[in-house]
């Protein structure tokens, strides 16, 4: 009789561990999340706690990326000075921030990270165009050129080590996600295979098994272009194509939007070309020279082992920019369905929608470890 009251305490205290249990999430269900925002004034990377956003890095720090177990927040920083906008990569480890590259001369921009913190990618404008450059943590002077092509490469992705390096390439006047092997290169394979669309901004789970991009549907193809003058001294041009005339000092005006810089100059330039179609009477306007993503931007993932593809988001607003967690579950993306680009959340399945910012700055470039 004297062991009920033992066994009861057992069976109580066996119970209240279950409860608890259950009331913790798993490690899976817990996520940082970090993003850029210029609800500051200047465009700093924030981190998620809930509702709460907390600035973790100085002003002019943008593109962030993390690794797995959250330990190493990657972004690149823009400093202005008499000879331009320079960018370089730095990253912040146990609160302290180390500068990893020390490019005083071109631009470093859109840095990633492997999700096990041994090795990084970023887009860099070291030959006067953007094409991607990998290194290992463990020596950063070890640096190799993965891409030389001449239209842009840009926006790099890595999985959970180096065996792979993603990126967004072009073909045509069209956008597509390429891969190469990440130690130095090698053979070239496109990964996804719409005929006409704009695929960008590739994710990839730490196994390497799904990734995620962004897909403008229904591209048109921009006009043929005749008698253009003083465009890149470019004369008497007939039937380039947009990327062959759309460069600025090395600098894509189609990407324009990206970088607050190349949009003042973009500016500069249409205003100029206004004035000569002024006094001209008749002259091709710049939307006629760059090439354009008409059309709806959705978020797709596609699993790299079956290579089946799934379309996540259906809504007419702009859905971009996306990452996929280290676990492969949880996809963050930009959208700008509620008015202004806030930061939202979906499952790998695609449920479970939700939106997680909402300010009226211009909250992007998600990153979730």
């Amino acid at each position: 009789m004297r062991s009920y009251p033992r066994l009861l305490w057992l069976l109580v205290t066996a119970i209240a561990i279950s409860i608890l249990a259950g009331s913790v999430p798993a490690k899976s269900d817990t996520y940082s999340i970090f993003f850029e925002s210029d609800r500051d004034g200047d465009y700093r990377i924030f981190r998620l706690d809930g509702t709460t956003a907390t600035a973790v890095t100085p002003e002019g720090c943008r593109h962030p990326s993390v690794t797995s177990d959250g330990s190493m927040l990657f972004y690149t920083r823009v400093e202005e000075t008499l000879w331009g906008h320079f960018w370089n990569v730095f990253y912040l480890e146990n609160g302290d921030e180390h500068r990893l590259t020390t490019n005083e001369i071109y631009d470093e921009l859109e840095p990633v990270i492997s999700r096990n913190g041994t090795f990084a990618a970023f887009t860099t404008m070291r030959q006067g165009n953007l094409e991607i450059i990998t290194l290992s943590l463990d020596d950063n002077d070890l640096q190799h050129r993965i891409t030389e092509n001449l239209k842009p490469d840009e926006l790099p992705a890595l999985a959970g080590d180096e065996d792979y390096i993603y990126w967004t390439g072009r073909t045509g006047n069209n956008s597509h996600i390429f891969r190469t092997p990440g130690e130095g290169g090698g053979d070239v394979e496109r990964i996804t295979a719409e005929a006409i669309s704009w695929e960008e901004h590739p994710g990839v789970s730490a196994d390497g098994r799904y990734m995620v991009y962004a897909s403008v549907m229904d591209v048109e193809e921009p006009e043929d272009v005749e008698d253009v003058e003083d465009v890149e001294d470019v004369e008497d041009v007939e039937d380039v194509e947009s990327e062959e005339i759309s460069r600025l000092d090395g600098v894509w005006l189609a990407d324009a939007s990206k970088y607050p810089w190349m949009a003042e100059e973009a500016e500069l330039v249409e205003e100029e070309e206004e004035d000569e179609d002024e006094e001209e009477g008749e002259g091709v306007g710049e939307d006629e020279i760059l090439m354009t993503r008409e059309g709806n931007s959705d978020i797709w993932v596609i699993d790299l082992t079956s290579m089946v593809r799934t379309q996540l988001t259906f809504n007419s607003a702009w859905d971009a920019n996306p990452m996929i967690s280290s676990d492969g579950m949880v996809i963050v993306f930009t959208s700008n369905r509620d008015g202004n680009n806030e930061i939202y959340q979906i499952q790998r399945n695609g449920s479970g929608l939700i939106r997680l910012t909402d300010n009226e700055a211009n909250d992007n470039y998600a990153t979730i470890n």
